[in-house]
């Protein structure tokens, strides 16, 4: 199945190395995950986990992934409702969501009959 993506983001240096130039995608990609766009994660949460970050938590030491159980849209498209595995959920409007959903890099390669 393919998703929608957000690239990670990496800078390469005149001395051949390279590095992230967002740490969260560093993080993600520590931990096999890719980020996903709205709509990818929409899509993916039908069939997989899904997961957002929380840079609070990280920064905190705190484990900074949260599993998450389904997204739902409003029919007005301007909100979504986020379900979390420990049954909380959150609404958010979807012009002013900082929320970033991930995705295990294994649900993204293209299965084989």
């Amino acid at each position: 199945m393919s998703y929608e993506t957000v690239p990670h983001l990496i800078r390469n240096w005149p001395s051949g190395a390279t590095s992230f130039v967002d740490p969260v995608q560093r993080d993600a990609a520590d931990v096999g995950r890719q980020e996903l766009t709205l709509s990818g994660a929409i899509e993916a949460s039908l069939d997989h986990a899904v997961y957002t970050y929380s840079p609070t938590a990280a920064e905190l030491g705190l484990d900074p992934w949260r599993t998450v159980e389904a997204i739902d849209e409003y029919l007005d498209g301007e909100r979504i409702d986020i379900w979390f595995v420990n049954g909380a959920c959150r609404t958010e409007r979807i012009a002013d969501s900082e929320t970033r959903f991930f995705i295990a890099t294994r649900h993204l390669t293209a299965e084989v009959a």
